[in-house]
């Protein structure tokens, strides 16, 4: 049914099939969702992504309220 071109997929496919499996790796599980969710805290979201692929990206960030407002406002302006 699939014959030669099954055969061929990779070749052709491969690299970029799996640069997409790795950024989708990176998404964020339901679980992880949710405990974003009950947090209180900035410190308490950094905590809940430090177990996450964004770990480095905070390990050495001083999360501040202007920071995170600047970043709602750009993603509230992109997803318009």
């Amino acid at each position: 049914m699939y014959g030669f071109k099954a055969m061929t997929f990779n070749i052709h496919n491969g690299y970029l099939e799996a640069i997409i499996r790795r950024h989708r790796a990176g998404f964020l599980t339901a679980a992880n969702y949710n405990n974003l969710c009950q947090c209180e805290t900035l410190d308490d979201i950094k905590i809940d992504l430090s177990a996450t692929e964004y770990s480095p990206y905070l390990q050495n960030a001083l999360i501040a309220l202007i920071w995170v407002r600047d970043c709602i406002k750009e993603a509230s302006v992109f997803a318009e």
